[in-house]
Formats: structure tokens, C-alpha cells, sequence
């Protein structure tokens, strides 16, 4: 009796399957969240640049028309 029931191993097995898959899957959820809250910040930061440096360019262009 110190073999277990086919059956048993087979659901232990499965269990251990799904277990993997599901850790798996949830460390692939929080890298992709993480990497698009990044990519979101970094955008955003990229895009405030951009808007400054325009802004910059704009008083400058008044500057001279004055």
C-alpha cells in the first residue's frame, strides 16, 4: 500500500499542473501591468518634455516679435 491510487496521483499531478499555470500566468499578469505603467509614465514624461520644450520655443518667438 505504499504506492498511491492512480487516480490520486493523476489529480495531484493535475493540481500541481494547474498550481504552475496559474502562478505562471499571475507573474505574467503583474510583468505586463508593470511594464505598461512604466511605458505609460515614461510616455507621459516623454510628452511633458516635448510640451516644455514647444512652450520654450513659443515665448521665444514672442519674445522676438516684441
Amino acid at each position: 500500500m505504499d504506492s498511491p491510487h492512480p487516480i490520486e496521483t493523476v489529480l495531484g499531478w493535475f493540481s500541481n499542473l494547474t498550481f504552475v499555470l496559474l502562478l505562471a500566468f499571475v507573474v505574467l499578469l503583474v510583468a505586463a501591468i508593470i511594464y505598461a505603467t512604466i511605458s505609460e509614465k515614461l510616455r507621459w514624461y516623454l510628452l511633458e518634455r516635448k510640451w516644455i520644450r514647444r512652450r520654450k520655443e513659443i515665448h521665444k518667438r514672442r519674445k522676438r516679435k516684441r
